[in-house]
């Protein structure tokens, strides 16, 4: 499953970047990248504080089903 993040600045609804969740044999992983726009916005902020502003990629560990968040590795 693939989700669209958006925050709001400034009344305004800014793609901050997409989540990827993924459920295999009862585990659910996830991934998480920044929007190019949103990392060239100078109004943008970090979502996390283990998710710093900036390319790349952010993964989750392998859990249970019902409660992944992801973590920069």
């Amino acid at each position: 499953m693939q989700l669209d993040v958006t925050v709001q600045i400034e009344g305004e609804d800014v793609l901050a970047g997409r989540l990827y969740q993924n459920v295999r044999h009862g585990d659910e992983t996830a991934t998480f990248s920044y929007a190019t726009s949103y990392l060239d916005d100078a109004r943008a902020f970090t979502l996390a504080p283990d998710m710093p502003l900036g390319p790349g990629t952010f993964h989750s560990g392998r859990r249970p089903a019902g409660g992944s968040r992801p973590h920069s590795t």
